[in-house]
Order: structure tokens, then sequence, then C-alpha cells
């Protein structure tokens, strides 16, 4: 149940279509200066449209560090420590999942908190030292202290920074880490850093990208006038909401449009594969199909089933694309390299192949099937040898081979499980042994995890390249696994 306040605006901030609703924005940043609860339940639900950012059009996560920027001005200094807690830990949080637009909002609304926020980024410095997108972004907030002559905030930060930069000049930090703390020091005029500095700025010289420790030296020696850094926070709210507004929905319009590609690609991919199912049926229904010997006959339906549906998968073509060229990589590579299955079922697909063929010649489907058919009576025995050479097996059927050739049930989890585990075990015995010997030694098996359980919509995890719903974990999926 939503218990926001009915009258204040907050349906605006939801709104996907047309452009910033900037009175909305204003009026929230009023409220955010007397009422608590209401900041509250923006912080709320900057959480909520975080999340649904990843699934759908959602701007609420740039509009609320905007209102809390704009409320800024009239904020006392307890509620901008507490805010500040607050956009640190999505900053610390955007850095880890290298959310660059994230990084740049919440740094300008963490900025416009002013100085009185200092202790809170040192802390979170302190806390997540190597914090990837969030380190730079955290640094350079550093240079707040430009703005306070308190001692409290100012000294904390000069002894931070200067930590830095010895670590870096002791080869104890890299010299990427460093350039905002340089600036830092030189903004605040420590001149008695300078030598740090001109050691740095030589280190660096040599990497064009690290000019920074120069143009700080320069700032701190009084050769240049400022700093040529305009931090964002800087920049008027309306100014850096709306470059990043604007970067936002031209990201989501390309993830629209890639969406739709992807649907529209896996729509007409069911809809060849559905067809794959229709054509194996019809032919099982055929009198082609009738004149198979019964062994044969039991795994016809697998076996043409396998080969037109990575006909599809594989090679981007349906039964009437099926060539000399297209049946030789299809019965001679793929079908042997995914097939898990033993010889007795390589020796089926050769005449199995050649009556569906001979099926599909009839219907129209297929050119020149007689000489094709030629063609697969003369591969039979290839067939056969590539199916049982462990050369020719993909990764995925080397290892079902293995679980098979134990004795185990590849659909049975927990047996594959412990199978992992107790080869695991044995080739760390002989990792120990190999070493002593000075033997190759084969890395262990990655042990598989039952958890998350796997989407119907996700890649099937016996490497067919299908998704799951339609590969092994549809239920009426053959015995022999077309992996």
């Amino acid at each position: 149940m939503d218990t926001r306040p009915s009258q204040l605006p907050w349906n605006d901030l939801n709104h996907t279509e047309g452009s910033i609703p900037w009175p909305a924005l204003r009026t929230f940043a009023e409220v955010v200066v007397t009422d608590r609860q209401a900041t509250k339940q923006l912080l709320d639900l900057y959480d909520e449209a975080h999340e649904r950012a990843l699934r759908e059009t959602c701007y609420a996560d740039l509009y609320v560090p905007a209102i809390l920027a704009l409320a800024a001005p009239g904020l006392a200094d307890k509620q901008r420590r507490e805010i500040g807690e607050f956009l640190v830990e999505k900053m610390v949080v955007a850095g880890r999942d290298d959310d660059d637009l994230g990084l740049e909002v919440l740094t300008a609304a963490v900025g416009a908190m002013g100085a009185v926020i200092l202790p809170v980024v040192l802390d979170a410095i302190a806390r997540e030292p190597d914090t990837k997108g969030a380190w730079v972004f955290l640094w350079s907030l550093t240079m707040l202290a430009v703005e306070t002559d308190d001692p409290a905030l100012r000294d904390p930060v000069v002894e931070a920074c200067v930590n830095l930069l010895e670590h870096i000049d002791q080869g104890l930090a890299d010299l990427m880490d460093g350039p905002q703390a340089a600036w830092t020091l030189a903004s605040l005029k420590c001149t008695e850093h300078t030598v740090l500095l001109k050691r740095l700025a030589k280190k660096a010289a040599s990497q064009w990208f690290l000019g920074d420790y120069e143009e700080a030296l320069k700032l701190v020696q009084g050769r240049r006038s400022q700093s040529p850094l305009k931090e964002l926070w800087e920049r008027p709210v309306e100014e850096w909401l709306r470059a990043q507004w604007k970067t936002a929905r031209d990201w989501y319009a390309q993830r629209q449009n890639q969406d739709d590609t992807a649907d529209g690609k896996e729509e007409e991919e069911d809809a060849r594969l559905k067809r794959v199912d229709k054509l194996t049926n019809q032919f099982m229904e055929s009198s082609a199909a009738q004149t198979l010997p019964p062994d044969v006959s039991d795994d016809a339906d697998f076996i043409v089933h396998s080969l037109l549906s990575r006909a599809v998968t594989h090679l981007d073509i349906q039964v009437e694309g099926l060539g000399e060229s297209e049946l030789c990589e299809l019965l001679l590579e793929i079908l042997p390299a995914k097939i898990t299955a033993q010889r007795d079922v390589f020796e089926k697909i050769a005449p199995v192949t050649e009556a569906f063929l001979t099926w599909a010649g009839r219907e129209g489907l297929v050119d020149r099937a007689d000489a094709l058919v030629a063609k697969v009576h003369n591969w039979s025995r290839a067939i056969v040898s590539n199916g049982m050479d462990p050369s020719y097996w993909g990764p995925a059927k080397t290892f079902a081979m293995s679980v098979e050739a134990a004795g185990i049930d590849i659909t049975d989890r927990e047996a594959v499980q412990k199978y992992i585990e107790q080869q695991n075990h044995r080739l760390l015995e002989e990792e120990d042994s190999d070493w002593d010997t000075g033997n190759d030694y084969a890395p262990p098996i990655p042990i598989v995890s039952h958890e998350p359980k796997i989407g119907r919509n996700d890649p099937c995890p016996c490497g067919s390249g299908r998704k799951y719903k339609k590969c092994c974990g549809n239920p009426a999926k053959p015995q022999n696994a077309d992996i």
C-alpha cells in the first residue's frame, strides 16, 4: 500500500514520457527541507527506481538525487550529513556495478551537500580502498575541502591525500589512483608537499595520460591560476541533470531497440524450431519412415530432429537449404561434436538421413535428393568414426561422455555433482604428485552450483546453444542427448 502523501506530485517522478518535470522536482526540494518523512520516502523511491531501471524505463533514480541537490542550500548540517551518508553508500554500489551514469549523478548530489559531508566521504574511502569506478569519484569529493577553513574538515583530507600519494611514491599503489588527491593538495595550497608532487610528476612524465600530476604541481607553485577541473557539483542542477537525463533517454531507446530485435529473433527461431518439430513428426508418419528397420526407427525421430534443429541453430538454414556442403558439415562435424550417444546411434544416422532426404525430395523440400542420399551413404563410416572420436567432441559432450562412462545418469544433478567433486579430489591429488615429478596436470572440473536455478529462457547448461526450456528443460526431449 502506498503511504506517500497524495498532495505531493509522486506520479510526476514516475513519468517516462515528455521532459524533466522541473516543477515537481522543485516542489519536492522545498518539502525535503521541512519534512523528514517525505525525505525518507524519497530515499526509498530511489532504491525502488534503481531496481526498476534495470528492467524498464525509469528516471526517478535521477530525479531523487537532483531533488536533494536542489534542497541542499536550505538544509541544516545534520540533514546534509544524513543525506550524504545515503548518497555515498549508493555511490559505492554504483562503482561496484560499473554504473558511470549513476556515479556522476550521485557525485553531483553529494557535492551539493558541501564540505560538511567530508568525514562521510573519507570513511567511505577508508572502507572501500579498491572500489572500482567509485574510487576516483570519492577522491574527487575531497576537493570540497577547498570550501572550508575548518581545520577539523581540512586536516583529515590533507592527511588522507598525503598518505595515498606517499603510498604511490613508494610503489605501494598505482599512479592512476592519485591525480584527484594531487589536485586536492594543490587546490588547498599545501606547499609543504611540493617535493612529493615533484617526485610523482617525474614518475608520471612518461605516461601522457597522467599529466595531472604536472599540472597540480604548477598550481601549487603558482604557475597556473586555478584548477582546470570544474567539478560536477559546481554546475547548476538544471545543467547536469539535463545532460544525464538525455544520456539515460538515449540508453533506454537503444536498449529497447536491442530488446525488440532480440525478441524478433527469438520469435523467428521459435517459429523455425516449431517447423522442425512439425517436419520431424510428418516424416515419422510417412511411408519412408515406415520402411526403416524397427531398431533403426526407434531413434529416427531423435536423429532427424537433431539434424534439422542443428541446421537452424548452427547453420541458420532450414530444410530447403540442405545441400552437399551443409550436410557434410552437419553429419561429419556438428552432430559428432554435439550428440552424446553410443556407437549404435551413430550407425543409424546415415540410414535415417537417407530415408529423410528421400521423403523430403518427394515433398519438394530438397533438390537433387537422390544425389544427396548417395553422398550420405558414402559418409556412413566416417559419421560413426567421427562420432566416437574424442578429438571431434566439444567440451560439453566430452564431459557428458565421461559421466555416462562412469554409469551416471546425466539428468541426476546430485549424482553428477558428486561425480565432479570426486574427480576434482582425484585431480588435486594428482596435481600434488605432479608438482613433485614435473609432469603436466589437468585442471579440476568446476563444481556446478545448484543455485540460482536455471531459468527457462537461460542457455541450457548442457552446451547445446538452445534455451533451457527447449532443451533439457523440455520433458518431451528424447533420451539421447543432443548437446
